[in-house]
């Protein structure tokens, strides 16, 4: 609050050096995550690149998620000039994150700008996910936020994955999403047909 000129500029340089280890501090995460609130556009860039290597890595660590998460909330937003560099960074790891109790809600958090990636990651990795507990969830939740266009990219893969989905107890949350709230024209009769065979031992499954 009252600090002498140049002090600020030092210790973001401190605080940036030292970016990684404070960030999975049970206390130097709350700091980083009040001093990103002080950041002009331009420091939070750069608090951004020096971080963003290790990214996906902080986003599933149970202090460094709340930074990773500041940061995304900051994106989506305030400041729009991060958005690229927090997709580039978490894109590649994005089934990993999802399938995580805490990086789920990182993904989440980039549907307000990135959900054409995201959507295209959850029809691409369907199956893996659905079978996920936290994945499993995640999709659900990003299909509750989804536009209507990539609804429709993960409906239809999920889908395909049917007939392996409906004996699983996670993929089962997507099936029963895909039955009663997606807008998929004709989908109780393409689910139907998607179970085929398996129609009636399914039945019976508990």
């Amino acid at each position: 609050e009252h600090m002498a000129p140049g002090e600020w500029e030092l210790l973001l340089g401190q605080v940036q050096h030292y970016a990684l280890a404070i960030s999975i501090d049970p206390m130097g995460n709350i700091l980083l995550q009040r001093m990103f609130e002080r950041m002009h556009p331009g420091e939070q860039a750069n608090l951004l690149n020096a971080l963003s290597p290790w990214l996906p890595t902080l986003g599933v660590h149970k202090h460094g998620t709340w930074v990773v998460q500041r940061l995304v909330q900051a994106a989506a937003e305030s400041n729009a000039t991060l958005r690229p560099l927090v997709a580039d960074s978490l894109r590649p790891c994005l089934v990993a994150l999802l399938q995580d109790q805490f990086g789920n809600y990182v993904v989440q958090g980039c549907l307000a700008f990135g959900a054409d990636w995201i959507a295209i990651g959850l029809a691409w990795q369907c199956e893996v996910l659905a079978r996920s507990r936290f994945g499993a969830r995640a999709m659900r939740s990003c299909l509750e936020v989804m536009s209507g266009g990539h609804k429709r990219t993960v409906a239809t893969a999920i889908l395909e994955h049917a007939a392996c989905l409906a004996p699983d107890p996670n993929g089962v949350l997507l099936l029963g999403w895909l039955a009663d709230e997606s807008s998929l024209l004709g989908r109780h009769g393409l689910l139907l047909a998607a179970l085929g065979k398996p129609l009636s031992l399914l039945l019976v499954h508990k």
